[in-house]
């Protein structure tokens, strides 16, 4: 508006502005005045998204939850897990690794088809206690009977402390 009020002041008063120059100038500024307006618009559909995603997920503060990852932190001395073998395995073993990768615990597990808890008591094959909040990774190692390996999905169960917003996508810590 004050680019075409300028302008206005300042053409020829002997040689006018084309109408038709004039008006698709009119038409041309007020669909960007347009555009500008949906684009804050839809910042703020954004932002209440997120302020909804945020809203939806209090609720599970201070209760326990199933989440597909097989890594989980140390929490009062323990972690917990869950896993799913596809078929009857002839032999299971669960393996407890640290963020760098060292294996801190071992044992057999359940190996009938079906999901199955382990909760490990944050200790090392050793007997030693290790700090809580650190994360651990279970890996399942499951054999059929003819020695072939079998695929088990691991999923993590713990307690969320709190509730992050980031880019519209909930992260529970």
């Amino acid at each position: 508006l004050t680019l075409i009020t300028t302008q206005l002041k300042n053409q020829d008063p002997l040689s006018p502005m084309d109408t038709n120059t004039f008006t698709q100038q009119q038409v041309s500024f007020s669909g960007v005045e347009q555009q500008i307006n949906t684009n804050n618009n839809l910042q703020s559909l954004i932002q209440l998204q997120t302020e909804n995603a945020t809203i939806s997920a209090l609720p599970l503060v201070g209760h326990q939850i199933q989440y597909n990852s097989a890594t989980a932190p140390l929490a009062s001395g323990q972690a917990s897990y869950s896993y799913t073998l596809p078929s009857n395995a002839s032999q299971v073993a669960l393996v407890v690794s640290d963020a760098n990768g060292n294996v801190v615990y071992n044992t057999s597990g359940v190996t009938g088809a079906g999901t199955h808890g382990f909760v490990w008591n944050g200790q090392t094959n050793a007997g030693q206690q290790l700090p809580d909040g650190a994360p651990y990774t279970l890996q399942i190692v499951a054999r059929d009977a003819s020695n072939g390996a079998i695929t088990a999905s691991v999923q993590s169960i713990g307690t969320v402390n709190s509730v992050a917003v980031t880019s519209g996508q909930a992260t529970f810590n």
